[in-house]
């Protein structure tokens, strides 16, 4: 397992090969220790469920920019989130470990 210093989240390109990575915890507000899951649009947008000291959503742009992030604790959600989607109106759907809830965040 890769050590905190050295995880990052890696942006890859058609080939498969690395485009650019974004460090550890880099532009949250606190680290996160993983992710628990991945959406992506047409786009390039990359949203990610996020687990550790922040737990909640980040999304980033094509660049690799945090564009937003927000913990659940803010967005006033509770549960264990461990699927996400992007629809095409660029919001993000959240479902819980049974699919029973979905959130829809814009």
């Amino acid at each position: 397992m890769a050590s905190d210093a050295t995880r990052s989240l890696m942006f890859l390109d058609a080939q498969g090969q690395t485009r650019f990575s974004v460090p550890y915890g880099k532009d949250l507000p606190a680290p996160f220790k993983y992710v628990v899951a991945l959406a992506a649009d047409p786009l390039g947008h990359v949203a990610a469920l996020v687990d550790g000291d922040f737990e909640g959503v980040a999304v980033w742009g094509p660049d690799g920019a945090l564009l937003r992030s927000a913990s659940y604790k803010t967005l006033g959600l509770s549960g264990k989130f461990r699927a996400i989607a992007m629809d095409r109106q660029g919001a993000l759907i959240l479902a819980d470990r049974s699919n029973d809830l979905l959130i829809r965040l814009d």
